[in-house]
């Protein structure tokens, strides 16, 4: 924890760094993004001291700073700290984390209705987790999800089915039910859109019944997609 690092490591240490921005990602994961602010600058000034500002290291407490920024609304200097950790990451050779600073720019262009950046962003750091962690690493199942979504909103349906399906290789293989029922979901929609309805409204009533007791917001919106064609 951030208080057991600074007892044992002091307020000047990489470790320290470490949990700081950590901690700032917890207060976004937990909604509460801008409580998380000081934590991320702090690690970030740390890490800079330290082993300055060009570091691999002090390009994830940015990418972390970016994400936290990101749920504040604050886009442009978000993507101003996604852009410095992908620089930072990519002049160090480290292509996974370059990915992932890739992988955000992308979900930012997709979000800003810019479909051509936000391909270019996401399948570049496809290709990047390909060559480095492999084709079954559940990152590179993610990353393939967020490029489908990318493809569905291009309207190039073909593509994303072929997408959803290589995603769905990775997902089965790491036995991630709520993945997997998220692929069915929009493979459903893809069914639905292309008047191949009982096809669709077969697979999301799959997906719903795989759920179980799990992911609440996907249940909820796969529910609600159930009901407005039952009508």
């Amino acid at each position: 924890t951030l208080d057991r690092a600074r007892r044992l490591y002091g307020d000047e240490h990489l470790l320290t760094a470490f949990f700081l921005s950590a901690t700032g990602g917890d207060y976004a994961n937990l909604g509460e993004p801008a409580q998380g602010l000081p934590f991320h600058e702090e690690a970030i000034a740390i890490g800079t001291k330290l082993v300055g500002d060009r570091h691999p290291e002090v390009a994830m407490y940015r990418n972390n700073l970016g994400a936290s920024l990101t749920g504040l609304g604050r886009t442009e200097e978000a993507r101003e700290q996604f852009e410095t950790a992908r620089s930072i990451w990519k002049a160090s050779g480290s292509r996974a984390k370059e990915a992932l600073a890739l992988s955000n720019l992308g979900v930012m262009a997709l979000n800003a209705n810019d479909k051509d950046k936000a391909l270019e962003h996401i399948q570049s750091a496809v290709r990047a987790e390909q060559d480095v962690l492999g084709y079954s690493h559940p990152r590179l199942g993610g990353t393939l999800l967020l490029l489908a979504y990318v493809q569905i909103a291009r309207g190039e349906s073909d593509d994303a089915l072929e997408t959803l399906e290589r995603s769905r290789l990775v997902w089965q293989e790491a036995g991630d039910v709520a993945k997997l029922a998220e692929i069915r979901f929009l493979g459903a929609q893809l069914d639905w859109e292309s008047r191949h309805y009982q096809d669709a409204m077969r697979e999301e009533r799959a997906a719903l019944e795989s759920l179980g007791a799990g992911d609440e917001v996907l249940a909820g919106e796969i529910q609600n997609w159930i009901a407005a064609r039952e009508r």
